[in-house]
């Protein structure tokens, strides 16, 4: 009784929160795009079953190659949050992609950017301004609240087409905070040949151990689906940090460190995301160079010397 009367609340306060969103037109219609999204079965199976099909549908309405500006409706932080907290209600109705911010100029290398967990394109754009003149702007837009092995599938096969359609030579990543985790993901399903095009990935506040946020969906007996791999030692966690990136693509480390004291994220953080967690020993030593900056996890993507140095690194092929 007391399990089911927490599962009610919880439900109630995503509705709570989305009422007023612009996608939302009725609590019921909330109630099952949350209950869709969360993963409620205890038998394994039936679980594998669910998530083959949330993929397919996410693989369906993923877009591979279209043109958009920044302020595209579905670049709206409103979208981002709904990826976040009911991503199979935007898999649905937004569908996501990997997007072209202007019209193919084959002079200028591409450069991809990917945001985190509720994040979108927008949040790019102090970026974006800096390198446009100099560089093709790739933006991926993502239901981020999906387990990050589905996210990370159908975000392959989207950059996988576009490097065999377009035959690109040089397409650096950049992602920020949980897109990290997502992206490092996506370099272990990519060919050499596609490794070789990369060349350069670049993180950004990424937790490479998680966030102890997502533990406390412990009390619960069911989790938002991107919570199970974003918890400190999850088993998504383990996989992705016990391979390194490979040697073909340099990883370039940057990390955060101007935030107070938090629960969930002790005393040294960017105000979301622990050192601890942001300085993964193991993908310390593996990276090719590390940067750290006095930036919250949040202003750190419009810091005029990391974007010096984000242009440097990508500029060099």
């Amino acid at each position: 009784m007391c399990k089911y009367i927490v599962r009610i609340g919880f439900v109630g306060f995503i509705v709570f929160m989305f009422t007023s969103c612009a996608l939302v037109n009725n609590i019921q219609g909330l109630k099952r795009d949350v209950m869709a999204s969360i993963n409620y079965n205890e038998n394994k199976k039936l679980n594998t079953i669910q998530m083959q099909k949330q993929l397919q549908l996410y693989k369906q309405n993923f877009s591979y190659d279209k043109v958009a500006q920044l302020n595209y409706i579905n670049f709206d932080s409103s979208m981002g949050q709904t990826g976040l907290w009911i991503p199979m209600k935007f898999i649905e109705t937004v569908g996501g992609g990997v997007y072209f911010l202007n019209s193919l100029n084959y002079d200028k290398p591409p450069i991809v950017f990917v945001h985190g967990a509720g994040g979108n394109p927008r949040e790019w754009t102090t970026i974006v301004q800096e390198l446009e003149n100099d560089f093709q702007i790739i933006v991926v837009s993502y239901a981020s609240g999906m387990r990050l092995s589905q996210s990370s599938q159908v975000i392959y096969e989207a950059l996988s087409f576009l490097i065999d359609k377009y035959k690109f030579e040089y397409m650096p990543i950049v992602a920020h905070s949980m897109g990290g985790l997502v992206m490092k993901d996506v370099l272990s399903h990519m060919t050499e040949k596609e490794l070789q095009v990369v060349q350069k990935f670049v993180t950004i506040s990424t937790p490479w151990n998680g966030d102890k946020l997502a533990t406390r969906s412990s009390t619960l007996d069911y989790s938002l689906p991107y919570w199970v791999d974003m918890r400190p030692n999850s088993l998504f966690l383990k996989e992705l940090n016990s391979k390194n990136i490979p040697k073909s693509v340099k990883h370039y480390l940057f990390f955060g460190y101007k935030g107070k004291l938090t629960l969930t994220a002790g005393i040294n953080n960017d105000g979301v995301i622990s050192l601890n967690s942001q300085l993964k020993q193991e993908r310390q030593d593996n990276a090719y160079k590390v940067f750290g900056y006095n930036e919250t996890h949040v202003s750190i993507l419009r810091s005029q010397e990391l974007i010096n140095n984000i242009h440097q690194i990508v500029v060099e092929k």
